[in-house]
């Protein structure tokens, strides 16, 4: 038995109403039959638009907080006798700062091309994968900005706790004046934080 539109009972059904579904055999039907969803979608518009307001202000709610002025950094009578008894901590800060920032793309592939190359034996010892490439860039992940933040406060760390090559009691003291003049955590505090 074939069933016939939902709308006119007159006609084998050839489309489907987008909305409820409902067949109809021509648009003469469908147009006699829209009117129904039109009306039923004026009423919902100000359901939606009150849902979604909240979802616009959500950020004007959590303003960031303006950046700090270092430019004080630079005069402060601390630091300049602090880089002066330590000569070697500009340096490691330096070492820090460069781990925040993007590595050089051409820099990096210098870097891959010679990785993974064996040890001259016919081409032996170069790892899983010889054929496809040597296994060559699989093992540094792709920079990110907060990869870069991760591992210069990793490096921080280290220094800080003296298992770094550099000034640890230099980074230790840096850390204190910093800390001093932002207001920001000291360095039990910082240490609790750095948990995760």
């Amino acid at each position: 038995m074939a069933t016939l539109c939902g709308i006119c009972s007159q006609q084998p059904p050839k489309y489907k109403c987008p909305t409820c579904r409902l067949p109809y055999c021509s648009l003469a039907c469908f147009k006699s039959h829209k009117p129904l969803h039109d009306a039923s979608r004026a009423a919902l518009p100000p359901a939606e638009t009150s849902i979604s307001a909240p979802t616009q202000n959500t950020p004007a709610q959590n303003p960031r907080p303006p950046p700090a002025d270092f430019s004080a950094l630079l005069t402060n009578p601390s630091i300049q006798a602090l880089l002066t008894t330590h000569p070697t901590l500009r340096d490691d800060l330096r070492k820090i700062y460069a781990a925040t920032l993007a590595p050089d793309p051409s820099q990096s592939e210098h870097n891959n091309h010679f990785r993974g190359r064996g040890c001259g034996f016919r081409n032996r010892g170069s790892g899983r994968g010889w054929f496809r490439g040597g296994g060559r860039g699989r093992d540094v992940p792709e920079w990110t900005p907060e990869r870069g933040e991760r591992d210069a406060l990793w490096m921080l760390r280290r220094a800080r706790e003296g298992r770094w090559d550099g000034d640890a009691e230099g980074v230790r003291e840096f850390v204190r004046i910093i800390g001093e003049a932002f207001g920001g955590a000291g360095e039990g505090q910082e240490r609790e934080g750095e948990g995760g």
